[in-house]
């Protein structure tokens, strides 16, 4: 459906390919004189630049800059608290007071609107409140459910 990055294929030396998409893309963008050597040349001497200047990269290097470091463990902690909250409410949904088809049904009926949303709540308010909106939401949810539970 959307073919690979000319730049890619080049830097894995499938020529062929690239130089083919090249020509379709400058087709469809209208573009009748394309030098597609020299394209070719670019990217190859780009992806070589590449190589040599690539540096072998470890977990600690996600530690070193004070920066890099507060995202690091932001976003772990986020991937923890969402995959345990996740599993205890997946594991708990059979405690719903219906057959276990339909807390099944509920169970993935509950994530559908997540799918559909997510793209545009990306385009319109970016990532960091696309994430933290429907988290705190989830927590308001999970936390009126205990105290519906409580006062009956």
């Amino acid at each position: 459906i959307v073919p690979e990055s000319p730049r890619w294929l080049v830097s894995v030396g499938r020529y062929a390919e690239a130089k083919s998409i090249i020509k379709r893309l400058a087709k469809i963008n209208g573009r009748n004189e394309v030098d597609v050597d020299e394209l070719m040349i670019k990217f190859t001497a780009n992806s070589s630049n590449l190589t040599a200047h690539s540096n072998k990269y470890n977990l600690i290097d996600l530690f070193r800059t004070p920066n890099l470091r507060k995202k690091t463990i932001l976003i772990t902690f986020i991937w923890f608290v969402n995959a345990v909250i996740y599993n205890c409410l997946t594991y708990n949904i059979s405690n719903l007071p219906v057959n276990d088809f339909l807390s099944f049904i509920i169970n993935g009926a509950v994530e559908l609107p997540a799918y559909f949303l997510i793209w545009p709540l990306l385009d319109a308010i970016g990532r960091r409140w696309s994430l933290a909106g429907p988290m705190i939401l989830a927590g308001f949810a999970c936390i009126s459910t205990i105290l519906t539970s409580i006062h009956g």
